[in-house]
């Protein structure tokens, strides 16, 4: 009788031991996500400036052709990126620029000192592409 009631005990602390020392996976990959498109209208010789706080590395993926001014920069007085078109002296008519986003975050997992075994501090990093096109429109 006394080993009736101590295997279905012994069965539990198994079980809730197997499950507490299962090491969950926190990799992910972001696949490149559809690209939105921005459509945009200025007058000529006029700038524009679009904020890129929350995208990750922003570089030129197709530039644009009618400009004097088309990067993607680090806004002096505000530490924020940005992306700054100008165009060309006297330019009307249409342009067009392609950005490419890349955000990267770190998530850190905690040392476990359950005693389970292969708990160890470890990081995965997780990488979403966008692709972000600008249609610009200068004129009156």
């Amino acid at each position: 009788m006394r080993k009736l009631i101590l295997l279905p005990l012994l069965l539990t602390v198994v079980i809730v031991f197997s499950f507490s020392c299962k090491k969950e996976s926190r990799d992910m990959l972001v696949t490149s996500t559809a690209g939105e498109t921005i459509n945009v209208r200025i007058a000529p010789n006029q700038s524009y400036q679009m904020d890129l706080t929350n995208a990750g590395t922003v570089s030129i993926s197709r530039q644009a052709i009618h400009f004097s001014v088309s990067e993607a920069i680090v806004n002096n007085e505000t530490g924020n990126q940005v992306y700054k078109y100008i165009p060309a002296k006297d330019f009307t008519g249409n342009d067009e620029v392609v950005l490419l986003s890349n955000k990267t975050e770190e998530n850190h997992s905690v040392n476990n000192s359950s005693g389970c075994p292969g708990s160890s501090n470890s990081f995965t990093t997780s990488i979403g592409t966008k692709y972000t096109t600008i249609k610009i429109t200068v004129g009156n």
